[in-house]
């Protein structure tokens, strides 16, 4: 469901730090030109930056992404609230970006990021099950969609709180016309 949206609107205003590596021009939608020089630090749109990126124009300002300890600590975050608590709206996509690296320096032969990697996709694992219990919960016990409850989740997490509201009152709605409608058995 997300994989299908993370190309299109999903991420089309996320931005994210990046370190320019090769001067390049960019042009952004509307036409407005950027011209990037060597050595600096900017935010870019997160679908431009994937582009230059993979052209070796920029590289992804690894201080500015998720980590390990970070995922740990939101971890730790989300086992010790009650409700959800709330995330970076890019949250995901940052985390993402960490893997992405990770798994390239895994396929180079970089032991410690094989190391890594494996803690990171262990306690994201974790924090994922967490919250999507808690999403789940919130869902089957108010399934009218809440702009309350959203305010703590994620773009995608905010797209599977409306899916599974709308598959609950959809199925509860069948169920009172099925058990309830006076017709004959």
């Amino acid at each position: 469901m997300i994989d299908k949206l993370a190309g299109t609107l999903l991420y089309y205003d996320a931005e994210v730090d990046v370190e320019v590596v090769q001067n390049d021009v960019v042009v952004l939608p509307g036409g407005l030109q950027i011209q990037l020089q060597k050595g600096t630090k900017v935010k870019l749109p997160f679908i431009i930056a994937k582009e230059l990126e993979a052209k070796g124009s920029v590289k992804y300002d690894e201080g500015k992404l998720l980590d390990l300890s970070a995922v740990r600590k939101q971890t730790w975050i989300e086992e010790k609230s009650e409700g959800l608590s709330s995330l970076d709206d890019n949250f995901y996509l940052k985390l993402k970006i960490y893997f992405y690296l990770l798994k390239r320096k895994a396929a180079s032969g970089d032991a410690a990021a094989q190391g890594m990697l494996e803690k990171t996709r262990i306690a994201f694992l974790d924090l994922l099950r967490l919250r999507l219990t808690k999403i789940v919960r919130l869902a089957a016990s108010h399934p009218e969609i809440s702009r309350e409850f959203m305010e703590s989740m994620t773009k995608e997490e905010q797209i599977l709180y409306t899916s599974l509201c709308k598959s609950i009152n959809e199925w509860t709605q069948s169920m009172k016309m099925f058990v309830m409608e006076d017709q004959h058995v």
